[in-house]
């Protein structure tokens, strides 16, 4: 038994150029799906009849490794097929419109007999006898069959990215909408493309079905180098000025992490980074040159960067260490903000879905594509042609949910954004039925001057809502903490130690610097104790300097949200129709 499949397929391949010949094997490869122990064909194969078995494919004299063909079945569609036909006359004649001989199908007949009197080929006819007896195939082995060769068909035309297959051409370039600063991920559309058998109507007969799904296949295209350099605020990526401090937080931040390599696409954990060698001056053991020329020469990849700093240690096969540049591997995850905008740039409306299927469906028609150097689709060529008609089902369009908060129902045409009218939610709970929080306020050293007003700011907006928790006029304790990430929790980890009041919630005015490892740290440690918290992030916006009104209002008016619905507020609720609540739990 040979395990690798790709030995198998070698021997398979030169044992059929061997068995048939190279014309007679150029015309029908494509007709012709290995699948590692066995291979289906929409054609009978020449030489393989069942008086020839067990025939010897191939021997390799050289290594012993030898393929024999024990088996040869013939399947028709399977029977539920078959009874959606038309019946036909004893004297009448069955063509289709593809080629015997090749794997060529035609529009119309005349096409077909003109292309049979040039070659000299013939069409495929019912007339045309089998050597093997054939048996109606079973759904699964029919069906096994029309995906695998869809599957040749998409890639004969786009380029495989896991289960799902891209169009080359519709690469795009992402970037904010806002700002216009580039997101780092390019997008292509993906399409994801089966086979199966459905009915029209509940007790109507079986029909052979294709289902298309658009989807959006992100890349990252922004570097290890780059993550580095925003790390810094450096724009001289051959140069980066790394202090102490950031050392240890890359060191913190990507030992471990899984990085993509861009020139391969393969994923790769950290070990460690060399902030002492760069491409130039790291060499390869065993051999006599450097990274940059080993990739300049072997992997023919000039690198933009060569003397950037830090390689990149990584685990390769056998649990050896490589070493990659910067520039040569992007992070596994996102950044926040482009978790922020994958909704939008990694979905499409229902036109572009629908126009999907319209493009699908051309691989479905005699001539409709033309592939180069091939012939034609392959589906047509091998016999799948579907109807140009869609399967419909029956959608019921539920109205919009009836949305109340506090009393204040939100609109219908309100339904997309109903945040600001969540504003003026009013709980009207007694002040006898308060409950006032001891607020642990914890500032970034840069926002100790504002962080009285901020403090304030989110104390109105908390208690605007009068509901059954509510903020004291100053924070029971201010703790100031210094930019490094190890004295933010050590302060909070100190001052929350020992004797502390009950009704505690801890309110974390951050300003990182552009990751905030320290958040995760003071979570779990809050977690772990019951505490309550609420993190605000200057990153995004600087409520300190607060250049936008409206903008600072509305960020701070959901963090009051947020931390209501911490302490057990219902904020708001949808009445669920008892239509969908019936039968289900």
């Amino acid at each position: 038994m040979i395990d690798s499949r790709r030995r198998r397929m070698e021997l398979f391949l030169d044992g059929m150029k061997q068995l048939l010949g190279m014309s007679q094997w150029k015309l029908c490869q494509r007709s012709i799906f290995f699948e590692g122990s066995f291979c289906y064909s929409s054609q009978p194969i020449p030489h393989l009849t069942p008086d020839k078995l067990p025939l010897p494919l191939y021997t390799n004299t050289e290594t012993g490794d030898a393929m024999t063909v024990t088996h040869v079945s013939a399947f028709t569609p399977p029977t539920c097929l078959q009874a959606t036909s038309a019946k036909k006359q004893d004297d009448e004649l069955s063509i289709d419109k593809r080629c015997k001989d090749c794997t060529k199908a035609f529009p119309d007949v005349t096409a077909l007999l003109s292309h049979c009197q040039i070659t000299g080929h013939q069409p495929v006819s019912d007339a045309i006898s089998s050597t093997v007896e054939a048996t109606p195939a079973t759904n699964e082995n029919f069906l096994a069959f029309c995906n695998i060769a869809l599957q040749r068909a998409m890639e004969e035309r786009m380029a495989r990215w896991g289960r799902d297959y891209i169009d080359p051409k519709s690469q795009q370039s992402r970037v904010d909408k806002r700002s216009g600063r580039p997101l780092g991920v390019d997008t292509y559309r993906a399409f994801s493309c089966e086979f199966g058998l459905s009915r029209t109507s509940f007790t109507g007969p079986l029909h052979l079905c294709l289902t298309v799904d658009l989807k959006a296949k992100v890349i990252r295209t922004k570097s290890l180098l780059h993550n580095l350099a925003d790390m810094c605020n450096s724009s001289n990526l051959d140069n980066i000025n790394y202090t102490p401090s950031v050392i240890k937080s890359a060191q913190r931040q990507f030992k471990g992490e899984v990085v993509i390599c861009r020139y391969d696409k393969r994923c790769y954990s950290v070990v460690d980074l060399l902030f002492e060698h760069s491409a130039n001056s790291l060499p390869i053991p065993d051999k006599k040159m450097s990274h940059a020329d080993y990739f300049s020469e072997k992997k023919k990849l000039k690198l933009e960067h060569p003397k950037a700093t830090p390689m990149v240690a990584v685990l390769g096969r056998n649990n050896s260490v490589i070493y990659l540049p910067p520039e040569m591997v992007c992070m596994n995850d996102f950044d926040p903000l482009m978790k922020m905008q994958l909704p939008l740039i990694a979905s499409y409306p229902p036109k572009e879905r629908s126009d999907a299927i319209d493009e699908m469906k051309r691989y479905l028609v005699p001539r409709a594509q033309k592939t180069k150097g091939v012939g034609g689709g392959l589906l047509p060529a091998v016999g799948i042609v579907l109807k140009d008609a869609r399967l419909k089902v029956k959608v019921d369009c539920l109205p919009l949910p009836v949305m109340k908060a506090a009393g204040v129902l939100i609109p219908k045409e309100k339904g997309a954004m109903w945040a600001p009218v969540i504003a003026k939610a009013n709980y009207k709970v007694p002040s006898s039925q308060v409950l006032s929080l001891n607020v642990y306020l914890v500032v970034h050293r840069d926002l100790d001057k504002s962080a009285g007003t901020l403090y304030n700011r989110v104390r109105d907006l908390v208690n605007g809502f009068n509901a059954s928790y509510k903020f004291k006029d100053k924070p029971y304790k201010h703790i100031t903490v210094n930019p490094d990430d190890r004295h933010h929790w050590g302060s909070v980890e100190k001052n929350m130690s020992g004797n502390v009041p009950n009704n505690v919630f801890v309110l974390d005015f951050t300003k990182p610097r552009n990751t905030d490892s320290a958040y995760s740290v003071i979570k779990h440690m809050l977690a772990q104790t019951g505490y309550l918290s609420q993190f605000v992030n200057f990153k995004n916006y600087d409520h300190a300097r607060n250049m936008n009104e409206r903008k600072s209002f509305t960020i701070l008016q959901g963090v009051a949200r947020q931390i209501l619905s911490k302490c057990g507020v219902r904020v708001w609720w949808v009445q669920i129709p008892r239509s969908l609540c019936h039968g289900r739990y």
